[in-house]
């Protein structure tokens, strides 16, 4: 899942999101992307407004089907590239090494496989 669905962070529509996502994170398999947040919230977003959104992700989806997505070039939209991989990395701030690699490599490579043995 792209985007962690697209939340209504700039009207606060936290709840009804976050028993979706619950919802969509108990069916195996189903990993989600950490990107795309930025775009979602105000113009003056701030790291505090998106911090419970990565949270939840993170706790529900679990540190195996989580990963860190860019959003480039959308990003520069409303942020820049530094700021959001900063923010997402931060997020992970008390997480062991094996959760941080599979949060920025690992679990990618577990979600789209067939671009491992992609040419070129």
């Amino acid at each position: 899942m792209d985007h962690c669905a697209k939340p209504e962070i700039r009207n606060r529509g936290y709840e009804a999101w976050a028993r979706a996502i619950a919802e969509i994170a108990a069916v195996p398999g189903v990993f989600c992307k950490i990107s795309g947040l930025v775009t979602e919230a105000s113009d003056t977003w701030q790291a505090v407004d998106l911090a419970p959104y990565i949270a939840h992700v993170r706790q529900v989806f679990g540190a195996d089907r989580v990963l860190f997505g860019s959003d480039w070039p959308v990003i520069n939209l409303a942020s820049d590239y530094g700021r959001w991989h900063s923010i997402a990395m931060a997020a992970l701030d008390g997480s062991s090494p094996q959760d941080r690699q599979g949060f920025e490599t690992l679990n990618a490579r577990r979600a789209y496989p067939r671009l491992q043995s992609a040419p070129g």
